[in-house]
Formats: structure tokens, sequence, C-alpha cells
């Protein structure tokens, strides 16, 4: 169908105007009573067809006592499958029955509100829930010229759970790196530092302000003191693995032989970073 290469806001905008087309009855264009019924029922199946096919939920409501309740006129496929309710038994209902938490949501003052002034709003993203269903939606808010309310609105609840998790494994990350008891250092693609733990401080006696965005060879190695530097290794499928050892510098200027594992971060198959370990091998040193 031709109007599936149009956006969302496009279709919107499409449908609001075939629907108060249809709520005024006539066309100026058409002057014969037949081209005019041909062209609105031609209308009224554009109109259906673009309402129960997008993607969105779409609801039309009329204002019932000037807008203390509102009742539900239409309800395409989209916002049976979100809202878990059938056409049929929610249409010449209240809102305020089919819905009951929707005065708790917000949304039933964005309804008076638009029915009054006529301006369209955004209901920010929010969680609905009640004893039906319970999800994360945005919903935007029109009037039409017959005094209707349209509905457009999205179920985002599997956006929002994707990003809780990763804003929980983030979080996660963040409290194993500053709480591991080895010394950690999370690198750049190009090797440039972008954070450090509490150990790698108290190892280097750097600050993070002293040394972040400092490339981490910068000052730190003396390859004239390795110890013994391993080949680029592959350990349990994990390619670019380093495990070696060295010397490196300390803020201070003495030298420390530590044992160090890079690990490289690979994100979407693009190599986004790297983790350091750093661990302290003076004392085994000393007994050789």
């Amino acid at each position: 169908m031709k109007d599936e290469n149009k956006t969302k806001i496009e279709l919107i905008k499409e449908l609001k105007l075939l629907r108060e087309e249809l709520k005024k009855g006539t066309f100026k264009e058409i002057t014969e009573h037949k081209q005019a019924e041909q062209a609105i029922q031609v209308s009224e199946n554009r109109f259906r067809e673009l309402f129960n096919h997008i993607s969105n939920g779409l609801a039309i409501y009329e204002a019932k006592d000037d807008g203390k309740d509102f009742i539900i006129k239409d309800f395409n496929r989209a916002g049976e499958s979100i809202d878990k309710v059938k056409k049929e038994d929610i249409i010449g209902k209240s809102i305020l029955k089919v819905s009951p938490s929707v005065k708790d949501f917000g949304l039933f003052k964005v309804f008076q509100e638009v029915y009054k002034t006529g301006k369209p709003q955004r209901h920010p993203i929010s969680i609905y829930q009640d004893q039906r269903i319970s999800g994360w939606r945005e919903n935007h808010v029109y009037k039409l010229s017959s005094g209707e309310i349209m509905v457009v609105y999205e179920d985002i609840t599997e956006r929002k759970q994707a990003e809780e998790a990763v804003k929980k494994s983030q979080q996660e990350f963040i409290s194993l790196f500053h709480s591991n008891p080895e010394a950690l250092v999370y690198l750049d693609e190009n090797s440039n530092i972008l954070n450090v733990n509490l150990r790698f401080i108290e190892l280097f006696g750097y600050t993070l302000k002293e040394i972040k965005g400092r490339n981490i060879d910068d000052g730190f190695i003396h390859p004239s003191d390795k110890i013994e530097e391993g080949k680029q290794l592959s350990i349990k499928g994990i390619e670019g693995y380093h495990n070696y050892e060295t010397v490196r510098k300390k803020k201070d200027g003495t030298l420390l032989p530590v044992s160090i594992s890079v690990t490289p971060l690979v994100i979407d198959g693009q190599h986004k970073g790297e983790i350091g370990i750093y661990i302290d091998i003076s004392e085994r040193m000393s007994r050789r």
C-alpha cells in the first residue's frame, strides 16, 4: 500500500485530516450528490485502512459533561493489542471505567486540556498500571474539528526494559570495577585512560584527574626494565587478550614489577576499548 511508505507523523496527520473531512460530510470540490457519496466512501475506506493498520494505538473519544468524562468512540487493532481489550467490549464506555488509573497516570488531565484549548499535547513517557495491564506508554493527544479527542499512543515497555537492563549492567560494571581488589584501568580504543579504580590509584600514586586522557604507555613503562613480555594470546575465544610481566613507573619515580592482563572490549563487533588488570609481583620477584 502506498501509504506504508509514509512516515508515522505523516500518517497521523492524514488520519486527523480524513477524520475531520468525514465529520464535515462534504467536500467543496464535489457538487454532484453521487460523486460526494462515492468520495466519502473512498475516504472512509482509506481512513479505516490507515486507522487499523498503523502500528501505534489509536483511540477516539467523545467528551461528556464538558470534559468531565470521555466516551470511547473508536479503537484500532494496535490499541486492542497494547491494552489487551476487544474493541466491541469497550466502545461506548467511559475511559474512567475501561482504564481506571487514567487519572493517576496524568493522561485524563491532558484530555481535558486539549479538549478545552484545542492545542495538541504530548503526555511524557510514563508507566501505566491497573488490574488489567502494566507498561510504559507515550501518548500524543489531538482535538478534531468535530470536538472529539484523538489519541495516538505507543507501548514502549520493551524499549524501557532494554534501557533499564543496560543501565543496570553499567551500574554493576562500575561497582565491580571500583570494588575490585586488583588495580584496574579502563582504556579507550587508542589505549588512552578513561578511568581507574581505587587500587590503581593506591598502587601508582596518581589521581584519576592527573592521568585521565593520558596514554597508558606515556611515562608508565620502561622497556629496558622489562622482565618478561608474552606474545598476543587468544584465551577462551577472546581475541587480542594480552598477559605479560613488566615494570611500570610510579608517580614518585620508583619502579614496580607487575603482571598485566589486558582484555579487549568488543561491542557489536567493534573494538571499543580495553580493561587492564595490574597485579603487584614485587614480593615474588624479590624471592628470585
